[in-house]
This record gives C-alpha cells, structure tokens and sequence, in this order.
C-alpha cells in the first residue's frame, strides 16, 4: 500500500524522525514494531532509509520496539547506501580530476554536492552524478569518451545524455533545465552562463569538487524538484536536499536574487508553498528560509503532501506500466493533472510543460535532433 494512503500517524512519526536526523531536534516517540515496519517502508517508498533508521537508532532507543530480525534487514540496507556513497565519493573526485587534467570545464550539481551538507552525508540515498559542461558537446564528447572508456551519442537529443561506468550512472548536461518558455529558457540559460565566473566548491572526502554558487544552485533545486513534481511527482527526500542546502548557505544565499529569478520564472508561488514544507514539517528554522511564508501558501501543504506521499520517489508509485508506450500514456496523463492541479502555483511554466511533453515525444519518436 502507497504512504498516501497510511495511517496519518505513520507520516507524522516520519517527520518527528526526520527533524531529529536534519537538525536534531527530539521529541517523545514511542514506536511499536508493527510502526516500525510501516515507518521504513514508507521510508523507502520517500528514498529516506538511511536517514530515517539512522534516527531512529539515536532517538531514544528504549522508545523503540525492533524485533533483532527486522533490525538486521534495515541495518544491511543502510550499510550498502554508506557503502555506495563511499564508492561515489571515490569515483566523482576521479572524475573532477581526470576533468582537469583534460581541460572540461565542469560543475557537479545536486547528489554529492548537496549529501555532503547533511548531517550523516553517507546515509543520503545517492542517485547519479549530474554534471554541467561549459564548452560545446562536440568538443567534450571525444575526451570523455577516452578518459571514461565509454561510447557517446554523435548529438544530444535531449538536455542530457548519459553514460555508466563502474556501475555508476552519469548524465552530462549542457543546460540544467528544458522550460516550455522560450523566454524563460533563455534567461535561465544566460544566468548559468554567468556562474562559469563564480564556481564555487565544495570539499568531499578531502577532494574539491566544483559546483554553483549557493543562490542558483538553490534556485536549480527547486526547479528540478518543480518541473519533476509535474512531469512524474517527487519524494521528500529532495525536499530534504533543498532545506539543508537553505540551512548550509543561509548565510550565503543574496535573498533579493534569488527572488528576482523566481519572479523572472514565474515561479515564486511554488517556492513559498513548498516552503512551508519545509518549516512547518521537516523543521528547516524559519531564519534560513529566505522569504516569509504566509496563511495562502500553507494552504498548498496538504496536496503537496498528498502527492508526495501518493507516488513516491519520482511518482514510481503512481506507475502500473514499466515502459512502452502505455507508460508514456501514464506520464501524459500526470502532467496533464498536475499541470491544472498546480497552475496558479507557476502559471507560465506548468501549462507549458503540456506543450514540452508532446514535443518531446515527438523528437524521440521521429529522432529529431534538438535545433
């Protein structure tokens, strides 16, 4: 059964472990077995294992009944995140500096780059590494294609192309985000570009690891969580990424930017209503989140959370189909609901989004290179 549909008292003692594990604050939790079970699954479903049974573990333990069996199943799935995360780190700072030597200019966006600001970087469920190329595909292509062992496509038909190596999934970005308004991608476009004076870097298992400047690297998070809200749905775990980017660089971030690119985006609705998320339920302090959050857009919590707790990571929940065409159908249908679902929150890029979806189709069913 899907988190949505729980027992509301299993997403609040989510939230109660996920304050603890982001910022430790405690409260009385007593948690039987049969809790126990429906937490981590609901855990799982929000790609927040590691997180979650690490704070469980901390949060009183006398408080919590976990049969030795169920214990040692979770205990191994949070040893392969650690794990894996370890393997990741090793890998990406290989990569930076195989990058260097070879002369791509590069910045690392979103997984490692935002894990390293929790508190337990090791238990944030990795995905891939995405990264951002400053020259031209052509040029990149080739040096990557020798320095990672791996084949490229000969064009980008997306904004992205991937490729694996070592069991690790990389995706090489020449701009972070496809709007469906041309203005706003142009925007978006000649801010990035800006940022290739400003790379900023942060330190990963003693490795410098280049990324954005905290206000657009906080600005591309929530738009990646946004348009993935539309398109597919999202989980809380990055809701999580996005309140502990606000709390690591609250200090950082140039709150009047950062509003003007959410206003130029048309997008400053949805910030706020997932901001009050964030405070009110994860407990991000209501000091690090830049703008005041109001009645109206708390309004949006309860079908945002709806949602979230509905499908899950990426809205996989949501999903009957595994591929073909009939999940395309699917996907089609999501972003047309959440398109009318969440208009007002950014009117100008969600009902665009409908246009961006049948576009893309149609570039990939036709093979189509991007202009």
């Amino acid at each position: 059964m899907a988190s949505g549909k729980m027992d509301k008292q299993i997403q609040n003692l989510l939230f109660c472990v996920l304050r603890f594990a982001l910022w430790g604050e405690t409260s009385e939790c007593s948690i039987s077995s049969e809790d126990f079970s429906k937490l981590m699954n609901c855990a799982k479903e929000q790609t927040l294992i590691g997180l979650v049974f690490e704070g469980l573990l901390k949060l009183k333990q006398e408080d919590v009944d976990i049969p030795r069996k169920t214990l040692l199943k979770w205990l191994a799935t949070a040893d392969k995140i650690r794990k894996r995360n370890i393997r990741m780190n090793s890998d990406l700072a290989s990569f930076v500096a195989q990058c260097k030597d070879n002369n791509i200019d590069i910045v690392i966006v979103k997984g490692q780059t935002v894990g390293c600001f929790y508190p337990q970087p090791l238990l944030r469920q990795s995905g891939d590494i995405d990264f951002l190329v400053k020259d031209n595909y052509d040029f990149v292509r080739g040096k990557i294609e020798k320095m990672m062992g791996v084949t490229l496509p000969g064009y980008m038909l997306e904004k992205e192309v991937e490729f694996q190596c070592n069991g690790i999934i990389y995706e090489l970005h020449k701009t972070l985000v496809r709007f469906g308004s041309n203005k706003n991608q142009q925007y978006w476009d000649n801010l990035t570009d800006e940022t290739w004076a400003d790379v900023r870097y942060v330190n990963i298992e003693g490795a410098d690891i280049p990324t954005l400047p905290p206000t657009i690297n906080v600005a591309y998070i929530f738009i990646h969580l946004y348009i993935h809200l539309i398109r597919e749905g999202v989980a809380l775990r990055q809701l999580c990424d996005l309140a502990v980017m606000l709390h690591a660089h609250a200090d950082e971030i140039e709150r009047d930017k950062l509003a003007e690119i959410l206003e130029k985006l048309d997008m400053q609705k949805a910030f706020l209503a997932f901001g009050a998320i964030m405070v009110d339920e994860l407990g991000l302090p209501a000091t690090d989140f830049p703008f005041e959050i109001s009645d109206d857009n708390r309004k949006w919590k309860k079908k945002l959370l709806e949602d979230i707790f509905r499908g899950g990571n990426f809205g996989k929940l949501n999903h009957k189909a595994k591929k073909g065409w009939h999940l395309k159908l699917e996907t089609a249908h999501f972003v047309l609901r959440n398109s009318f679902r969440y208009y007002s929150l950014a009117p100008t890029e969600t009902i665009l989004q409908i246009k961006k979806l049948v576009k893309g189709n149609i570039r990939i069913f036709f093979h189509i290179k991007n202009p």
